[in-house]
């Protein structure tokens, strides 16, 4: 971190690809699906949400991996930053009905549904 040009996101992918260790990346994809999921505020940073999903999800380096890349892509392909294009999407099912999300990311997923996305629950 001490290195010019590092910062925690670039730090957290040198250490999950190369190092193999469960270093979650919350980058800009990651927080804007999980906030509007309404898993976080919109605001969250990357360290809050990097702990959130620390918290909720199995410390294993293959998992975060891969669970990151497909957040990427849906990121890429369904939850851009200027509009969100729910339909379609696979994690369209986890939304509420009313399309809410989308102004005001406050969106409570029930357990069941938290839990067949594979987050664990306290």
């Amino acid at each position: 971190m001490g290195l010019k040009g590092l910062g925690p996101e670039t730090v957290d992918a040198i250490i999950l690809y190369a190092g193999r260790k469960p270093s979650f990346v919350a980058d800009a994809y990651t927080r804007r699906v999980l906030a509007r999921h309404g898993l976080l505020p919109a605001s969250s940073s990357y360290h809050v949400a990097q702990s959130f999903l620390h918290e909720h999800l199995p410390p294993d380096a293959e998992f975060f991996n891969e669970f990151h890349a497909l957040l990427v892509e849906a990121g890429k392909r369904f939850c851009q930053s200027a509009h969100a294009h729910c339909e379609g999407c696979p994690l369209e099912r986890f939304l509420s009905g009313n399309g809410s999300h989308l102004e005001a990311p406050t969106v409570a997923l029930e357990r069941e549904q938290v839990a067949s996305a594979g987050i664990r629950t306290p």
